[in-house]
């Protein structure tokens, strides 16, 4: 918004020529394509193992589409995500906040001991970070393929990462494995031959 004033038909005009030269440069997309047709183009794209293929896909669809899928890929923002990202810290299965029942299969079963009332529990910091990292090269090749002007991915911050706990063995302990392997010739040998 241009405010009034003596310089306001300046700036008008200075908006106007950054305007008109985005669309020139052909960075005013102009799809009406969903989050989700987003997704289906870049998983049809990506060339990774199957598993890490199975495993982008199987967090997409349990975890991005139902919340962000039938949004125009355009106007997925930094607040939307930041909810996206606070849903999935709240509870993994994304329940309503209704008191369930956790069943010790999907398929229809005889509830016993092991089915127990639902208890939200949220991803984890490496997961949701996953979801970002993944997001984030959707909406990277979006950009390239100009299907959004530009990534929102960038205006939210990765979930923090798990503070590593290594739990090395004491000396003690170092001393009884070392101990315990000499027990077996074969490990004993090859170790003692290095």
């Amino acid at each position: 918004m241009i405010p009034p004033g003596p310089k306001a038909e300046k700036l008008a005009e200075e908006a106007r020529t950054r305007m008109l030269n985005e669309v020139d440069e052909r960075r005013d997309p102009h799809t009406n394509a969903t989050v989700g047709q987003l997704l289906d183009r870049y998983m049809k794209t990506l060339d990774v193992g199957r598993s890490t293929h199975g495993m982008y896909a199987k967090y997409l669809e349990k975890h991005v589409r139902p919340f962000v899928g039938r949004l125009k890929a355009g106007a997925l923002d930094g607040e939307t995500l930041d909810s996206l990202y606070a849903e999935l810290r709240r509870c993994r299965i994304h329940c309503t906040d209704r008191r369930g029942v956790d069943h010790r299969t999907p398929r229809p079963d005889e509830c016993d001991e092991r089915c127990r009332s639902h208890v939200c529990m949220g991803l984890s910091s490496t997961t949701i970070r996953h979801i970002h990292f993944i997001l984030r090269g959707v909406y990277e090749k979006g950009v390239r393929w100009r299907w959004v002007a530009r990534n929102p991915v960038f205006d939210v911050d990765a979930p923090r990462a798990a503070k590593p706990d290594p739990r090395p063995p004491t000396a003690a302990e170092a001393v009884r494995i070392v101990d315990a392997a000499w027990e077996d010739p074969d490990w004993a040998c090859s170790y003692g031959s290095r």
